[in-house]
């Protein structure tokens, strides 16, 4: 047996070619009479792939654009120097993994005068591999097999020391969670390359001796001078470590966390103070929390524009030391649809706001609103978790779907931080309020036809909701994520145990998951999955209806991108207008309505929605060759679907529907800037037609409520009738309560551009 070549030697290695990315931007700049690299090849490999021996190197290739379009993109040229180092480099990568014998050689094809192909030819030997595996030290540590559990090092794997010294430092820091404040290691590794290709580790932790808390020392810097506002006491709450428990290095990392949520302070340090002499004896260690305090009191203003709802408003004012024990209060201000719900002019409406969609939204004639005050408690349960109490009062809507009016609401909840990618949320909301729905979605899916049974459902009514909410968020961008995945989960129930109306009971789930993978020169491939149910509802025909509000929708920006916001899946066509609509008459007190059989237009497109849904986008992102920073393209698939299951409409069956498109991104201060077109091959959906008599027809006719329309030439039995009810002093006309059939289809053309679906948001798709 001999030992490995001494680290000094590959640490000179390390320092001579390592780094071979940070370099790239200067060593393979081109200069008259270079050769541009057209192609990059490796020969061989298996242990690793392209990309990660390409993120090694400091040779590459000119950008596609540059290779292939000969106008714009990023040209890079050979340097022998730095192909020379390249090849130590991928060697200096195969000997850390246990390849100790691995050749790599170099190809340079001339192409032109003026081009290359370069190729790595490599040979990578077979690895030197584990044996036998030696760790002592830990016979006396509680929780032993929980410490050593999951590692990677095990006999039989290849002798991989970047992997062998993760384990080590795993278990260090599982010492340091379990008591012990100061573990140390000694390492011993030999190997044998020449016939055996073997290797021995062995590896010895020292855990020193375990510690507890001795006493927490808070050292405070006021803000500009003035007294200290927030107490000793309270940062010791936050803190939450108290002297005689277990010394933990995550307890640390929480209570540091927890100083800055508070956002009272600028600068925050939890550190232990390990006194060589006086742990040694005493196996105590003291907490320093080193504090300097920010501005305790806050104004924030926003105002911006939005697709949805042309300019918005926001104000926040901040008290981080409300009542003086570090709770935080905030009391904000919303208003959105400015210019077009409230504040509107004729020209604004024309030229300020978004007026090809909001003029087809019954629901933006209404400014929304938000009142809210809430006061968060970090301090009430140390940094076990952080409450919060709300009141509100809002007005917001769903396009094209229902606008809900909160006249007051309250709402309790509790955040907990399982980690620093996962956290958790309990929260119970208790409002008083009303949801004002299209009619004729409520007759069409809810079988509320007549304003009586309309009423019934758009009273206001209390509403209880207990909700469960998970995250977990491991991306390297929040904006613009190029790695890792994310999965966020909600479970919202409503029963009468918890307050609510009857009418309102409802059991909804909705879950996501995102996952980014970085590929070659700068592209990113997203994959998102986004799956909801919703159960219970007021039994309506048999058939249980959740409320308007919780409705499920899909389609738009942020969803199956070939479909406007919300008209993905069961649509219905409105009619309003009485010359387009004519009344057939039965018997002299029941009438049915027709409109003429080439009609192919309709006022406006409802969508219906469902209590199921199942969405996922599939991304291809590109950097832009020109200002690769700023902007972006995207090659995206959407495939999805909104359904009713247990329906006894034609609104239910799982039918998905795929979109390929483009999308363009500029990334602004604001957030990025996405325009994206997708292609919608299907053709238009049929839907039931309903007619909405204008107040004038109401007054003439006695006619109220919502009635189903069908073609003229079609035979008088496919058309529900409306019959006049006697009882009335005036007369009223009640629509029958079969259900309307699916007769109309709005006129499409067949070229590729009328195919072509235009979105467009602001902030990151998913």
């Amino acid at each position: 047996m001999r030992r490995i070549v001494p680290a000094l030697v590959w640490g000179l290695a390390l320092a001579t070619f390592g780094g071979g990315r940070a370099a790239r931007a200067q060593d393979v700049e081109c200069d008259p009479g270079d050769r541009e690299v057209h192609a990059l090849d490796f020969v061989g490999n298996h242990a690793f792939s392209d990309d990660e021996l390409a993120r090694r190197i400091v040779t590459t290739a000119s950008t596609w654009s540059r290779r292939n379009l000969r106008v714009f993109g990023t040209r890079r040229c050979l340097n022998s120097d730095e192909l020379r180092g390249d090849k130590y480099r991928l060697q200096l990568l195969y000997r850390q993994a246990g390849y100790f014998n691995t050749k790599v050689d170099t190809l340079v094809r001339p192409l032109t005068p003026t081009e290359a192909d370069v190729a790595f030819v490599i040979d990578e030997g077979q690895p030197v591999r584990i044996t036998r595996v030696t760790i002592s030290g830990l016979d006396s540590v509680r929780e032993h097999d929980r410490l050593l559990s999951g590692l990677w090092m095990a006999v039989g794997k290849p002798y991989n020391t970047t992997l062998i010294e993760q384990d080590i430092q795993t278990v260090l820091s599982r010492l340091r969670n379990a008591g012990y404040p100061r573990p140390d290691v000694l390492r011993n590794y030999e190997t044998s390359t020449k016939d055996s290709l073997t290797a021995h580790v062995a590896v010895t932790f020292l855990p020193g001796p375990r510690a507890h808390i001795g006493a927490v020392l808070v050292e405070v810097t006021p803000n500009d001078g003035r007294m200290q506002e927030i107490s000793d006491r309270i940062v010791r709450k936050l803190v939450g470590s108290a002297p005689g428990d277990l010394y933990r290095e995550q307890a640390l990392i929480d209570a540091q966390r927890n100083l800055y949520q508070t956002g009272a302070y600028r600068y925050v340090e939890v550190t232990p103070v390990l006194d060589s002499a006086t742990f040694a004896t005493d196996s105590a260690v003291t907490l320093r929390v080193t504090l300097i305090e920010d501005y305790l009191r806050d104004l924030n203003t926003e105002f911006g524009w939005a697709t949805l709802d042309c300019f918005r408003a926001r104000a926040q004012i901040v008290d981080k030391n409300f009542l003086g024990g570090a709770q935080r209060l905030e009391l904000t201000g919303q208003l959105s649809k400015i210019g077009w719900g409230m504040a509107d002019t004729k020209f604004s409406r024309q030229n300020l706001c978004y007026a090809e969609y909001l003029r087809d939204d019954p629901f933006s004639n209404a400014g929304n609103y938000s009142v809210n005050a809430t006061v968060r408690q970090p301090a009430l349960f140390g940094t076990w978790a952080t409450p919060s109490f709300s009141l509100y009062s809002e007005r917001h809507g769903e396009y094209k779907a229902f606008l809900r009016t909160t006249y007051i609401g309250g709402e309790a909840s509790l955040l907990k931080q399982l980690g620093t990618a996962t956290s958790l949320r309990l929260g119970y909301n208790l409002e008083l309020g009303k949801t004002d729905a299209e009619q004729t979605l409520l007759c069409a899916a809810f079988s509320r036809c007549d304003s009586t049974a309309i009423n019934q459902i758009t009273n206001k009514l209390p509403l209880a909701i207990f909700s469960v909410a998970a995250a977990h968020v491991a991306t390297d961008n929040p904006i613009n994520p190029t790695r890792g995945y994310l999965w966020r989960a909600e479970s919202r129930n409503s029963a009468p145990f918890l307050g609510s109306d009857p009418q309102l009971t409802f059991i909804k789930g909705v879950g996501d998951f995102a996952w980014y993978h970085p590929l070659a020169f700068g592209s990113v491939v997203a994959f998102r999955l986004r799956m909801g149910s919703i159960w219970g509802g007021a039994t309506v025909n048999g058939v249980r209806q959740p409320p308007q509000q919780e409705r499920l929708y899909a389609g738009g920006a942020s969803s199956v991108r070939g479909y406007q916001q919300n008209e993905l899946g069961a649509l219905l066509y409105v009619f309003n207008d009485f010359d387009s609509v004519t009344v057939q008459h039965v018997s002299p007190d029941t009438v049915y309505f027709t409109y003429p059989a080439g009609t192919r237009r309709s006022r406006r497109v409802v969508p219906v929605g469902g209590n199921t849904l199942f969405v996922t986008n599939l991304d291809y992102r590109v950097p832009s060759p020109f200002l690769p920073q700023l902007l972006q393209f995207t090659l995206f698939t959407d495939v999805g679907t909104v359904w009713n299951r247990n329906t006894l409409t034609n609104f239910g069956g799982f039918s998905p529907r795929v979109t390929p498109g483009l999308g363009v991104r500029v990334f602004t201060p604001l957030g990025p800037v996405q325009v994206n077109a997708g292609y919608n091959p299907y053709p238009a959906r049929f839907g039931p037609a309903l007619y909405t008599p204008s107040l004038q027809e109401n007054l003439a006719n006695g006619f109220t409520g919502v009635y189903c329309a069908v073609p003229d030439n079609a035979p008088p039995t496919l058309a529900p009738v409306a019959t006049l009810d006697v009882t009335s002093v005036k007369p009223v006309w009640v629509p029958d309560k079969r259900e309307c059939p699916a007769t109309f289809q709005p006129m499409r053309k067949n070229n590729f551009l009328s195919r072509l679906t235009f979105t467009f948001s602001i902030g990151p798709d998913f």
